[in-house]
């Protein structure tokens, strides 16, 4: 037994010897080792031993808080947020944290740094008065914007808030046409909660102006009762600036009449334009297939292209906005399109540029090759030249003389360049095609020796042309002279 309490007062006074305070010399060395790990920006561990060390309270407010006025004076808007965070790490007590935010709240107000003292009020939650102060401290400057991002985005006071709100718009309303702001009250009415009557106005202010942006966030945005008038004066608007897939989006979004979104794909201020703008998730999969149909009569692929990727369409859709815009001739819509999946994007390029070939379109091959040439490393490079090069020899072959003298010109390697417009030349001679034959020579100076050889040529081809014209003549007189058809007119 004696045993026993022997054991249980050695463990009393151990458990007395650890929880002794520690001395000076210990309490400096745990001191520095926190300011080590947290200049370290190791910041569980400078908590860990500030925590185990039993590190001074006060030294440790004191290193944070300092850390905390330097981060948000040196990097604003980020040091604000780094400073709560460090707040809470650190677990300080919301007196002082209080403190901290009135202190740095007023050095950036006196500083005029307005946005990064709205912040800290947010942040550190210091209450409307002082978020009237950070909106007050903005109101000198010139742009109601400024201000705004304060007043509306900071929990002010709701009768300061009102009363700049009703000032911009009322402003807004009685200035002219030419000295409205419409891209600083459109933030405005964004940010901030305007009235229904407020956003009215403000819509039938850009519907008169015809400020489509301005318009589309009022329509957006506002809270006003809209009847179908409005929407369709506004996609009229729309149209008439061509901007069709404005126009859609909204019909889309606020489910007006299929007719109204049918109109505008058949428009043909809409033809080829911006519909491919629209979301395809506007689209109901009910819909799909007659909005599909719409897409490619308004010439609008890649929303075709769209379609079938969100709605997962077969193939055979999207092998007919291949070969409905090579129809149309619309190639740069579709040449980088993504294919379906399974499909390679070089193969697909090159099932393109092969349809293109057999119509006869060399030179668009020919340009998007060069453009493309210069985008890839040099293996690549040597592949989009061969087709430069099938494309010159495409139209070498079909008699288009000066086309191919104009890839070869357009191509990289001198050595082809040179070759392949002696050739063309040569080739046009062949064909007595003389007139393409003088244009090579003169477009890129082949010299006087292939400028006469073009015109003996051409006097060797007229001597031809006159001599067959004699005995076409010759062989008429013949049969007229031989004919007893009392009917057929005298030789003469």
């Amino acid at each position: 037994m004696r045993q026993i309490m022997i054991a249980v007062l050695l463990c009393a006074c151990a458990s007395f010897t650890s929880a002794r305070r520690p001395t000076v010399a210990e309490a400096e060395a745990n001191y520095k080792l926190f300011i080590k790990y947290f200049d370290l920006g190791n910041y569980d561990q400078a908590k860990a031993i500030a925590d185990q060390k039993k590190v001074d309270r006060q030294q440790i407010i004191k290193v944070i808080t300092t850390a905390m006025w330097q981060e948000v004076i040196l990097t604003k808007v980020m040091g604000v947020g780094w400073a709560k965070a460090m707040a809470r790490k650190f677990q300080l007590d919301r007196a002082t944290e209080t403190a901290f935010a009135q202190d740095v709240f007023s050095y950036l107000v006196i500083n005029n740094s307005c946005e990064i003292a709205a912040d800290v009020v947010l942040y550190f939650d210091l209450g409307p008065i002082y978020a009237d102060k950070a909106i007050n401290c903005a109101q000198p400057y010139p742009f109601p914007v400024h201000v705004a991002r304060l007043a509306c985005r900071v929990p002010g006071t709701k009768d300061l808030r009102s009363k700049l709100i009703n000032g911009w718009v009322n402003n807004f309303q009685q200035s002219q046409p030419a000295q409205r702001d419409y891209v600083s009250m459109a933030e405005i009415a964004v940010l901030c909660p305007l009235t229904a009557d407020q956003y009215a106005d403000l819509f039938a202010i850009g519907l008169k102006d015809k400020q489509l942006e301005f318009t589309r966030i009022m329509l957006e945005k506002g809270n006003f009762k809209k009847i179908l008038a409005d929407y369709d004066n506004f996609i009229a608007m729309a149209v008439a600036q061509f901007q069709c897939g404005m126009a859609a989006t909204v019909a889309l979004k606020h489910k007006l009449p299929d007719a109204t979104v049918e109109a505008l794909f058949l428009n043909p201020k809409c033809f080829g334009g911006n519909l491919w703008e629209v979301d395809p998730a506007l689209i109901s999969s009910k819909k799909v297939y007659r909005f599909f149909e719409l897409s490619l009569e308004a010439h609008e692929y890649l929303f075709a292209r769209n379609l079938v990727e969100k709605f997962n369409l077969a193939d055979t859709y999207f092998d007919r906005i291949v070969d409905e815009a090579i129809a149309a001739k619309d190639f740069s819509s579709i040449i980088d399109f993504d294919p379906p999946a399974g499909l390679d994007k070089r193969l697909y390029q090159d099932g393109v540029l092969e349809k293109l070939m057999d119509s006869n379109e060399e030179w668009f091959v020919v340009r998007y090759a060069i453009s493309r040439s210069t985008t890839f490393s040099s293996d690549v490079d040597e592949n989009w030249y061969a087709w430069i090069e099938r494309a010159y020899l495409h139209a070498l072959r079909r008699g288009a003389f000066e086309l191919a003298a104009e890839i070869a010109y357009k191509y990289e390697l001198t050595e082809f360049s040179k070759w392949g417009i002696n050739l063309a030349f040569d080739g046009a001679c062949q064909a007595r095609n003389l007139d393409e034959a003088e244009t090579i020579v003169r477009r890129y100076k082949l010299g006087r020796e292939a400028l006469n050889r073009v015109v003996l040529l051409r006097y060797q081809k007229n001597k031809e042309e006159k001599k067959k014209r004699m005995e076409s003549r010759q062989r008429q007189k013949r049969v007229c002279g031989s004919s007893d058809d009392w009917n057929v007119k005298p030789c003469k």
